[in-house]
C-alpha cells in the first residue's frame, strides 16, 4: 500500500508542478490580466494545499521504504530530495505567494523577474522529480529481477 501511495503522490506532485507552469505560461501568452490573476490565485489558494502534502507524503514514504539502503539509485534519490524540498520551500512557495500579490498590483519588471525565477525553479524541480521517478523504476526492475 505504501508503495502505491508513494507512486501516486509523486506523480500527482509532478503533474501539479507541470500544470502550474503550463497554466502560468498560457496565461502570460494570452496577456489576459484577469486570467493571470486567476491562475496565480488558484496556485496559491488551491494548488499548494494539494502539492505540499503530496511532496511531504512522497518523501516520507520513500525514506520509510528504503531506510538506510545503500542501493545506488536509492542514494541518488535521497540526494535529490533536499534540493527539491529546499527549492520548494525557499524559492517556489515564496515566489507563488509574492506573484499572486503582485498580479493584483502591477505586472511590471519585478513581476516578470520573479515569474522567470519561479518558472526556472519549477523546471529544476520537474527534472529532479523525473530523475527520481526514473531511479524508482530502476529500483523496481532490480527488485523484480532478484525475485525471479
Amino acid at each position: 500500500m505504501l508503495k502505491i501511495l508513494h507512486k501516486v503522490t509523486g506523480l500527482i506532485s509532478l503533474i501539479l508542478i507541470l500544470l502550474f507552469m503550463g497554466s502560468t505560461i498560457y496565461a502570460e501568452i494570452s496577456e489576459n490580466i484577469v486570467l493571470i490573476q486567476k491562475v496565480k490565485s488558484l496556485i496559491v489558494w488551491r494548488g499548494l494545499f494539494v502539492l505540499i502534502p503530496c511532496l511531504i507524503i512522497t518523501g516520507a514514504i520513500g525514506f520509510k521504504m528504503f531506510g538506510q539502503s545503500k542501493n545506488v539509485h536509492v542514494l541518488k534519490k535521497r540526494k535529490r530530495m533536499p534540493f527539491i524540498a529546499l527549492n520548494g520551500v525557499f524559492i517556489l512557495i515564496p515566489c507563488a505567494i509574492y506573484l499572486e500579490y503582485l498580479s493584483f498590483q502591477m505586472l511590471d519588471s519585478t513581476f516578470y523577474s520573479v515569474q522567470t525565477l519561479e518558472l526556472c525553479a519549477g523546471l529544476i524541480n520537474c527534472i529532479l522529480i523525473i530523475l527520481n521517478i526514473r531511479d524508482g523504476i530502476r529500483i523496481n526492475k532490480i527488485k523484480k529481477s532478484l525475485l525471479s
